[in-house]
């Protein structure tokens, strides 16, 4: 790609310049959040639609068993999408790992990327929207940097106006990352170049995060957590808070062995996805004829579990609970691929308000020290966790949820490396 001079630029030109770096930033970032909030709000009312629609044409005999058609079905479109494409989806902690080590991240194809993310959701996966949400906007972000360092070194040639310089730059360059890679270097002699940079990348987070506000307002919510009550410290059972942090804690054990043998399972059956994927859809559907709230991510179902708890049988929660993250790590090992946390969080939840109701005490407590100790136990890492758990807990929650996620976290753990 040309490389860019370096003049004394007039103080027109230096306000020309920092406009086209601007608008490289900014817009390709609004458009970023637009595409992943569209994207998540289009998985939403597919997945409904499907849903609602079996249920209304099933005839009353197999409306029991609709569950186990669908994951059913699932696992079929999903074994043969994934044969198709030649690639798995990535999870939030793959996609990650791979802007840490690559400093960006790029999806091999969209249209297939959104087939795997789209498939997993509709078909009542035990698995979140939070994976390919992850990729999508990642992939955007690296989309931005990589036009803002191309353009931004045309922008600095002092031949033709700065933006004029910036299109005709990014429009000659045919490899997108390895242009990337020279600007980069190119822009490591701009005076300033760290406050550029984060007052660009600051910028260019507003605007994705307008751009998905603004779809919202249109389309409506899609893939929100809801939101709990703050929690009155004075009147609340902390003997109850100490068995739901010992309880979600034993949830965050169970649930890493649970992984490793949906791992042992998905190497023995081998690498042909459509085994796989029918094999986690026979086993998904048919436990869901059984056991409530097993599909799905379980952002509806705590919404449910606010108003229903109380008519739950403890003994009940707390199966449900263990049984779903059992689905969750099979589903992700078995290429239903999708996000863990919120599945999590809601057998957290679940878990706090078999404590509530078992002790009877007041829900809160429990149910946000249940959470931070499942979630933190498996990630064992707190400050993420809270972060995550901060959708759904208020503030004032928010200490409790970092004290029991930090706890379980730190409590002898199989996988802890030895200091």
């Amino acid at each position: 790609m040309p490389q860019p001079e370096t003049p004394s630029h007039t103080p027109t030109q230096k306000a020309e310049t920092f406009l086209a770096f601007l608008l490289l930033s900014t817009i390709p970032a609004f458009v970023a959040g637009i595409s992943t909030f569209a994207a998540l709000w289009a998985v939403d009312k597919l997945r409904d639609s499907v849903w609602d629609a079996a249920a209304e044409q099933l005839p009353p005999v197999l409306s029991q068993l609709s569950p186990l058609l669908l994951c059913l079905a699932g696992g079929l479109i999903i074994g043969l999408w994934t044969r198709r494409c030649g690639f798995k989806l990535d999870t939030m902690h793959q996609v990650f790992g791979i802007c840490r080590k690559e400093g960006g991240y790029r999806i091999p194809h969209l249209g297939k990327t959104l087939g795997l993310f789209f498939a997993p959701i509709v078909f009542g996966g035990a698995i979140g929207p939070e994976a390919g949400i992850a990729g999508f906007a990642a992939a955007g972000f690296t989309a931005v940097l990589d036009k803002t360092r191309i353009g931004g070194t045309g922008a600095l040639s002092a031949d033709t106006h700065p933006f004029r310089r910036a299109i005709r730059t990014l429009l000659d360059t045919d490899d997108e990352a390895q242009a990337s890679k020279e600007a980069k270097e190119t822009l490591q002699e701009l005076p300033l170049r760290k406050l550029w940079k984060v007052l660009l990348w600051i910028l260019a987070a507003i605007f994705f995060v307008l751009g998905w506000a603004c779809v919202s307002h249109v389309l409506g919510s899609a893939g929100e957590m809801p939101r709990f009550e703050g929690i009155d410290y004075a009147t609340a059972d902390w003997g109850a808070g100490i068995v739901a942090l010992l309880l979600g804690y034993a949830f965050a054990l169970f649930a890493l062995a649970a992984q490793k043998v949906a791992a042992s399972i998905s190497s023995a059956i081998g690498p042909d996805p459509l085994k796989k994927a029918l094999l986690a859809g026979l086993v998904l559907g048919g436990l869901a004829c059984i056991l409530p709230d097993l599909t799905f991510s379980g952002q509806d179902d705590i919404v449910d579990l606010i108003d229903t708890w109380q008519s739950w049988a403890p003994a009940l929660l707390i199966l449900v609970a263990f049984v779903k993250i059992c689905m969750t790590k099979m589903c992700v090992a078995l290429d239903w691929t999708g996000g863990e946390f919120f599945p999590t969080i809601f057998c957290g939840v679940a878990l706090g308000y078999a404590v509530a109701s078992l002790m009877g005490a007041d829900p809160l407590l429990p149910v946000a020290v249940a959470s931070g100790a499942a979630v933190g136990g498996w990630t064992r890492k707190p400050i993420l966790s809270t972060a995550v758990l901060a959708l759904c807990f208020p503030p004032i929650a928010l200490p409790v949820v970092l004290a029991a996620s930090w706890i379980a976290a730190e409590l002898p753990h199989p996988q802890k490396k030895a200091a």
